[in-house]
């Protein structure tokens, strides 16, 4: 039984992001250009406002908010683990902001140990079936 292979027209490589900008050797995805204008467009805004709020002088203030398309070109550009950073960052605060369930020690119970018999048990609930990946 030699069956040919038969090329479908389903992308095999999902992992990848296909760029739809690329000037001066520079591959960006849509989730990277628009993560990137959306930085630029924050930091003209705050820039804008900054200088007309407190009279200041328009370089000084777009030196004052430089960082703000720096850090949105590094969270666009850079990965971590082969996942977009932004993503990472996101299911790490949705961990450390989650809720945990702990096992306390019940103070009524024998506190040597090995021993539990006295320890008053109760079921966890699952409420929260969420899978971090990290």
């Amino acid at each position: 039984m030699d069956q040919e292979r038969v090329k479908t027209p389903f992308p095999t490589s999902l992992d990848e992001e296909p760029p739809i900008f690329q000037q001066w050797g520079i591959a960006l995805s849509l989730r990277q250009l628009l993560l990137f204008l959306f930085g630029v467009a924050i930091w003209g805004t705050l820039m804008k406002v900054t200088a007309s709020v407190f009279s200041l002088n328009m370089v000084f203030t777009a030196v004052f908010w430089g960082w703000i398309p720096v850090l949105a070109a590094v969270v666009a550009l850079v990965k971590k683990d082969g996942r977009p950073l932004e993503f990472y960052i996101t299911d790490r605060l949705l961990y450390l902001t989650a809720d945990r369930e702990f096992i306390h020690k019940d103070p009524d119970a024998d506190q040597r140990e090995g021993v539990i018999d006295e320890a008053i048990w109760q079921d966890d609930d699952d409420d929260d079936n969420y899978r971090f990946n990290f």
